[in-house]
C-alpha cells in the first residue's frame, strides 16, 4: 500500500511540476490526446551503426565545426600550384615543346607560369632537346611562338584543325581556304591590289612570300605559284607612302626591307630544313607504330583460328580496316577493347568464305553435269535433231535434286548423271519441243495472222532474227536451227548456288517478214510452191543463182539459194536461176576454192566423210577444221 501511494504521489508531482501556470484545460486535453495517439503508434526503427560511427556521433560539435570549412570544398587533384617555381621549371624543362603547349592550356595559373619571361629558359631547354639549338631561334618570334608554329595543327586565322601548310616567311600556319584569302598568288595579287604606283610593281620583291610547285620536278616556270603575304603588303604600302616623297629615305627604306627579307630567308631556311626532317621522322615513327599494331592484331586473329578467313579476305583488305590503319601503340591490354569488333569481322568473312566455297562446289557439279550432257547429246544427235541446251535442262527438278540435295562430301558420279538424263530425256524432250514450237508459232501469227500452224515452221520461207542483232545477215535463223543457237540462249560461264541460267526463250526472237517475202519469190523462181516447200527440200535441190547480165557486174557471180536469200542488196528480180551445166561448174569451183564452213550457229557438227559427231567448244571450231584438214586434206582458212 505504501508503494502504490508513493508511486501515485510521484506521478502527480511530476505533472504539477511540468504544467505551466497559464495552461488551460483545453491545452492539457490536447496534450493528452497527442500523448495517447503517440502511444497508439508503433515505435520507429533505429538504424544500426558500427562502433566507429557511434564514436563519431559522440564527438563534440567543435570537431564538426572545425571540419566545416572543408565540407563544401572541392578536393584538389594536384599540388602543382603550391610547388616552388624552381621545382616547376625543372619539371617543365624535361617536357617536349608539344607537351608544354598542352600544359599551357590546362589552367590559367600554369599558362601564366609557362608564358612568363622567367620561363624562357624552360622553352629553350625543351627546344634544344628536340634539336633546335640557338641557331634556329629568330628575332621575330619567341620560343613559345616557335613551338606553336612547329607543333600546333590548327589554322592561325580561322582556327580550323589540320592546317598543314606552313608559310615560313610569314611564320604562320593556314588552311587551304585561308591561303587564298590571306596569301594571294602572283596572278591574284595584281587584281586585288594596285601595284602600279610602286615602281613597276617592285614591291612584291621585298614582301614575304611562299613558293609552291604544282607538280614535282616542274619542267616550266609557270608550274610554280608564288603566294604573297597580304598583311605585309598592306603594311609595306603604308610605309612606302610615308617615305615616297623623300628619295634618300625611300632608298634607305628599300635597302632595309631587302636586307630584312634576306635575313628572314636565311633564318627560316634552318628551321624549314629541321621541320622537313622532323616530319619525315614522325611519319616513319607512325608507320612503324602502325606496322607493329597490324602485326600484333593479325597474330592475335591467327592464334584464335581465323587464318582461313584472313586468307580469304586478303591481307590488303584486312589492313584497310580502321583498327589496323591507326598509328597508335598497341599492347595486350588494348586487345579486349577491339576484340568484339574484329571477331565480328571475321565471322562475316567466314560466312562469305563458306558461301563462296559452296558456290564453287556447285559450279563444279553444274559443269560436270554439262559435260556429261554434251557427251550424251553427241551419242543421240541422230535421234534428236533439235535438242534442249544445258540451260534448258538445268532447271529441271531431277537435275537440281541431283546437284543440290546430294551432300558435298558425297561425290557426283557420271553414271548417276547419265542415268538421270536417260530416264527423263525422251519425255522431257517432247515437252520442251512442244513449248518452243508453240512460242514460234505465236510469233508467226503475230506477223502473218492466225492461219500459221506448227507445220509452217519447216517451210523455206520461215525465218527468225534476234532483236539485238537486227540487220546482221548471219542473224537469220531457220527452223530447227533457231532452237539450237547461242544467239537465243545466252551462255553462262558460272552457275553457282543460285544459278543464273538463261534457257531458250522467244523473247529474243522476232519473225522476219521481209525475209519471208523474199524467200517466197526465190522459191517461186525455182518452180516450187512457197506454201509447201520446206527448207530441207531446198537444201537437197541446192539451186544456184546469179545476177542478170548487164546489171552493174563486170564478171559472173554465182550464189547458193541461202546466200541469195541473205544478200538483200540484190533484188530477186535481178537474179536468174542457173541451168544444170552452170550449176555443176559453180559447185566444182566451190570445192576447189579455199572453203571454211560456217559453224557459228550450230552446237554439233557431223562429218559426212566419217560420220563422226563434233561438239562446238567455247573457244571456237578450230578442232573441227583441223579434223577436216588432217584427215581429208580439205584446205581451210584457220584465221
Amino acid at each position: 500500500m505504501q508503494r502504490k501511494s508513493s508511486r501515485r504521489s510521484t506521478v502527480a508531482k511530476s505533472k504539477s511540476e511540468g504544467a505551466a501556470p497559464s495552461s488551460s484545460t483545453s491545452t492539457t486535453s490536447n496534450r493528452g490526446t497527442e500523448a495517447s495517439s503517440s502511444r497508439s503508434q508503433p515505435p520507429k526503427k533505429r538504424q544500426k551503426i558500427s562502433g566507429n560511427q557511434a564514436e563519431a556521433a559522440e564527438q563534440p560539435a567543435e570537431s564538426c565545426s572545425a571540419r566545416g570549412s572543408k565540407c563544401g570544398r572541392k578536393k584538389r587533384k594536384t599540388m602543382l600550384p603550391e610547388m616552388p617555381l624552381d621545382i616547376l621549371y625543372e619539371i617543365f624543362s624535361h617536357c617536349e615543346p608539344r607537351e608544354l603547349l598542352q600544359l599551357s592550356r590546362t589552367t590559367k595559373a600554369v599558362r601564366a607560369t609557362l608564358l612568363s619571361r622567367e620561363a624562357a629558359g624552360v622553352w629553350r631547354s625543351s627546344l634544344f632537346a628536340v634539336g633546335l639549338g640557338p641557331q634556329y631561334m629568330m628575332e621575330e618570334v619567341s620560343e613559345p611562338q616557335l613551338a606553336h608554329i612547329l607543333y600546333d595543327r590548327f589554322c592561325f586565322y580561322c582556327l580550323c584543325k589540320n592546317a598543314t601548310t606552313v608559310v615560313w616567311m610569314a611564320l604562320a600556319r593556314c588552311c587551304k581556304k585561308c591561303l587564298s584569302k590571306h596569301f594571294p598568288d602572283n596572278k591574284d595579287v595584281l587584281s586585288r591590289y594596285d601595284l602600279s604606283k610602286h615602281e613597276s610593281g617592285r614591291l612584291t620583291d621585298i614582301i614575304p612570300h611562299l613558293t609552291v610547285t604544282k607538280v614535282p620536278e616542274a619542267m616550266w616556270p609557270d608550274d610554280e605559284v608564288i603566294y604573297y603575304s597580304l598583311e605585309h603588303l598592306k603594311r609595306y604600302d603604308e610605309e612606302y607612302e610615308t617615305v615616297y616623297s623623300d628619295e634618300k629615305a625611300l632608298e634607305a627604306w628599300w635597302e632595309e626591307k631587302e636586307q630584312c627579307l634576306d635575313r628572314w630567308i636565311e633564318d627560316r631556311e634552318w628551321v624549314k630544313e629541321w621541320f622537313e626532317i622532323e616530319i619525315a621522322v614522325r611519319e616513319d615513327f607512325r608507320t612503324t607504330m602502325r606496322i607493329e599494331r597490324q602485326v600484333t592484331i593479325v597474330r592475335k586473329l591467327i592464334s584464335l583460328g581465323w587464318a582461313p578467313e584472313i586468307q580469304h579476305m586478303g591481307l590488303e583488305m584486312l589492313l584497310a580496316h580502321r583498327q589496323l590503319r591507326k598509328s597508335e601503340y598497341f599492347s595486350e591490354f588494348d586487345w579486349p577493347k577491339i576484340q568484339d569488333e574484329m571477331i565480328s569481322l571475321m565471322k562475316v568473312q567466314r560466312k562469305q568464305r563458306l558461301a563462296k566455297k559452296k558456290e564453287a562446289a556447285m559450279a563444279k557439279r553444274y559443269d560436270k553435269v554439262r559435260k556429261v550432257y554434251d557427251s550424251f547429246l553427241q551419242s543421240h544427235c541422230v535421234t534428236f535433231k533439235a535438242v534442249p541446251r544445258f540451260e534448258d535442262i538445268a532447271g529441271r527438278d531431277e537435275i537440281r535434286d541431283l546437284i543440290h540435295e546430294r551432300p558435298l562430301s558425297t561425290p557426283l558420279h557420271s553414271a548417276d548423271i547419265r542415268q538421270a538424263l536417260i530416264d527423263s530425256h525422251p519425255a522431257r524432250h517432247q515437252e520442251w519441243l512442244g513449248e518452243c514450237d508453240t512460242a514460234l508459232v505465236n510469233l508467226m501469227r503475230d506477223a502473218l495472222g492466225p492461219a500459221a500452224s506448227r507445220t509452217d515452221l519447216r517451210l523455206a520461207t520461215t525465218y527468225f532474227s534476234a532483236r539485238l542483232y537486227s540487220g546482221d545477215p548471219r542473224n537469220l535463223l531457220s527452223y530447227p536451227q533457231v532452237l539450237d543457237t547461242h544467239r537465243v540462249t545466252r551462255q553462262v560461264a558460272s552457275y553457282g548456288t543460285s544459278p543464273r541460267l538463261d534457257p531458250w526463250s522467244s523473247r529474243y526472237l522476232t519473225f522476219d517478214k521481209k525475209i519471208y517475202e523474199r524467200a517466197r519469190e526465190l522459191v517461186a523462181l525455182v518452180g516450187k510452191d512457197p506454201d509447201t516447200a520446206t527448207a530441207d527440200e531446198m537444201d537437197v535441190m541446192d539451186p544456184w543463182f546469179e545476177r542478170k547480165a548487164g546489171v552493174e557486174d563486170e564478171e559472173r557471180r554465182a550464189m547458193r539459194w541461202r546466200e541469195a536469200l541473205y544478200s538483200t542488196r540484190n533484188r530477186v528480180s535481178h537474179l536468174v536461176l542457173l541451168d544444170e551445166e552452170d550449176t555443176a561448174v559453180a559447185r566444182e569451183a566451190l570445192l576447189r576454192s579455199e572453203w571454211k564452213p560456217d559453224l557459228s550457229e550450230c552446237r554439233f557438227a557431223k562429218c559426212k566423210h566419217c560420220n563422226k559427231v563434233w561438239c562446238r567448244q567455247p573457244s571456237g571450231n578450230l578442232h573441227i577444221y583441223m579434223h577436216l584438214k588432217a584427215q581429208f586434206v580439205i584446205v581451210s582458212s584457220l584465221t
